[in-house]
């Protein structure tokens, strides 16, 4: 299945490139060895009405669960309505059972299409930001708290300079500040250097993956 078909993409909310970007699906695949397994609903006619892949993970950490899906910030439900969410989610378990998986986490954020159920539970545990831009430079920044105004001003004054990556070479320098920051400074495991370079391979050509450099001297 090469992403999500064009019927149901009218019912895709925004951030569903985790779940519609068959690029996405296979970086998680050839660097972390996960399976991932398409869960669909059609309709009598055979048209796709729900789309949900999952895979199985296990670990000595967390056990056996199914997440949909590891490495993913947020995936929304993509179905049609919200007797397709259910069937979608209903598919989920039963795969969850044959695994005999602790859990199953769907990262969906807050969904209308999937209220009602009591086997799940909502977690808090981690905050997404989104900042609207149509409103304009001025208006943006009158808004930031005066703080980072300072800092932003600070580092104006240094010559401090911002740049795109642009070659695969520059995501060993961002591999880098990811292990100071994520290891060094957090005391959590970094992703392997390997997994950086296959966001490059598939997504730095076209413009999806941007990635940019804050530089003083």
């Amino acid at each position: 299945m090469q992403g999500i078909s064009q019927p149901l993409s009218a019912h895709a909310p925004s951030g569903t490139g985790f779940y519609t970007d068959e690029r996405w699906l296979d970086l998680i695949q050839s660097i972390y060895g996960y399976t991932v397994t398409r869960l669909e609903v059609r309709g009598s006619n055979g048209a796709l009405r729900g789309y949900l892949p999952v895979c199985a993970l296990s670990s000595p950490l967390t056990g056996r669960r199914i997440v949909s899906l590891p490495f993913s910030d947020i995936c929304p439900m993509v179905a049609a309505d919200s007797a397709t969410a259910h069937q979608l989610v209903d598919q989920a378990v039963e795969l969850g059972k044959r695994h005999r998986a602790r859990y199953v986490e769907m990262r969906t954020g807050s969904s209308a299409l999937l209220d009602g159920r009591d086997d799940f539970i909502a977690a808090d545990n981690y905050v997404s930001w989104r900042l609207p831009l149509a409103a304009g430079e001025a208006s943006i920044w009158s808004g930031v708290q005066k703080p980072v105004q300072r800092q932003v001003k600070k580092s104006r004054k240094m010559d401090v300079t911002i740049r795109f990556a642009q070659q695969r070479e520059d995501m060993d320098i961002y591999h880098r500040l990811h292990v100071g920051t994520r290891s060094g400074k957090h005391g959590m495991p970094a992703q392997p250097r390997a997994f950086f370079h296959g966001l490059w391979d598939r997504f730095g050509a076209d413009g999806t993956l941007q990635v940019l450099f804050a530089e003083h001297e």
